[in-house]
């Protein structure tokens, strides 16, 4: 079973940002990011708390401003 249920990813003002749903604890979810090389990409990671109808519980990533959409591709591995 997988870490996150969803993700979204857009460009704002020129910079990448992904929201994760999930309801995995910090810890280990810094570390699946990292053990799949994502963590280096990352600028900052905040959880973020959210009516469960309105997406639920999780992390929202703001990509460092030299990352490309392609760098992303093993998100699909959370």
């Amino acid at each position: 079973m997988g870490f996150v249920s969803e993700i979204w990813t857009w460009l704002e003002s020129d910079r990448l940002y992904s929201r994760l749903t999930t309801n995995v604890a910090r810890r280990p979810f810094l570390a699946k990011l990292t053990d799949l090389g994502m963590l280096r990409f990352a600028e900052t990671v905040h959880a973020y708390f959210d009516d469960r109808a309105n997406g639920g519980n999780g992390y929202e990533i703001l990509w460092k401003a030299s990352t490309q959409m392609s760098d992303l591709s093993n998100l699909i591995h959370l």
